[in-house]
């Protein structure tokens, strides 16, 4: 069983769980002995899945530059060392977004992300560049997750609703890694190459020429992130994703997406489909003029 097939069977097995716990009658212990037993299977297919992510190892990501400064196969050293920075910068400021660590954050997820030069490829400029997964105990990867939601931001560069709602998630240190990195390339008449191969089976591609660059860049000129503000909110519990989102419905009928922090995931996992409830979170908006509504962004702080 590979990993997609098995993250496809937990997702499931969480749904199901879910349900069951909807409607659990705890005074009726066959319902008990049912929920209990199903709750053993979906362990069991977490620590399958971390078996399976131990043995991956390392994601592997290829990096190659375009353009004359590239063309014999070499860079300068002072270019490729802010490349290289922008690079880092984004990677490791998103994945601060995806799990903050309760001390020194930054420094905690560099060595997580364990972000490494691997290789570069003999006469041409394409870096291979290596990071560690280390899946934590349902095999969630921050790595992973990290590549995935970096790649979702440059292949939205042309869908402006959906790249503000990208954007707002990555948050000002990650748009700045980012931005430091496309200003690099386009000062300096480069274009990028990114490619991923997915552990699930999935390859992640950007060709990002000099009109791309330049695209995105006006985007980001003109994108306005507000400062992010505490807000307490009230609804019922619609959905629970042990990714990181819960999905809340106030009497309005307003739809809040809440991403949480996977240190909170067992807190998470006490929380119910239909439970009405109030959360403490910290909302992210920005505003863009191509863009008619102000997109919102929500994490999550504590249960009220």
């Amino acid at each position: 069983m590979n990993i997609q097939s098995l993250e496809e069977q937990i997702k499931k097995a969480e749904d199901s769980l879910a349900t069951k716990e909807a409607s659990l009658d705890k005074q009726n212990r066959f319902q008990i002995a049912s929920y209990n037993s199903f709750k053993q299977h979906l362990d069991e297919l977490r620590s399958h899945l971390r078996e399976l992510q131990n043995k991956r190892e390392k994601e592997i990501l290829e990096v190659r530059f375009i353009g004359e400064k590239a063309i014999d196969g070499s860079l300068p050293l002072t270019l490729h060392a802010k490349l290289s920075a922008g690079l880092a910068d984004s990677l490791t400021a998103l994945s601060t977004r995806l799990k903050k660590p309760k001390k020194n954050a930054q420094t905690k997820n560099e060595a997580e992300l364990d972000l490494r030069l691997a290789k570069i490829v003999s006469g041409s400029t394409k870096f291979v560049l290596s990071l560690e997964i280390n899946p934590d105990l349902f095999g969630w990867s921050l790595s992973q997750s990290t590549l995935k939601e970096w790649f979702n931001f440059f292949n939205h560069l042309e869908s402006p609703n959906e790249l503000s709602e990208v954007s707002v998630y990555l948050g000002n240190k990650g748009l700045n890694g980012i931005k430091k990195l496309l200003i690099t390339l386009k000062t300096n008449q480069l274009d990028l190459e990114l490619v991923w191969d997915s552990h699930l089976d999935e390859k992640f591609y950007w060709m990002g020429t000099s009109a791309k660059i330049t695209n995105a860049l006006n985007f980001l000129d003109d994108l306005m992130i507000s400062p992010p503000v505490e807000c307490n909110i009230t609804g019922v519990i619609h959905a629970l994703d042990r990714g990181g989102k819960v999905l809340l419905i106030d009497e309005e009928k307003k739809v809040y997406r809440i991403h949480f922090d996977r240190n909170l995931l067992h807190e998470i996992e006490k929380l119910h489909i239909n439970q009405n409830i109030t959360i403490k979170t910290l909302m992210h908006s920005s505003s863009h003029p191509a863009i008619e509504t102000t997109i919102e962004n929500y994490d999550f702080l504590e249960k009220i």
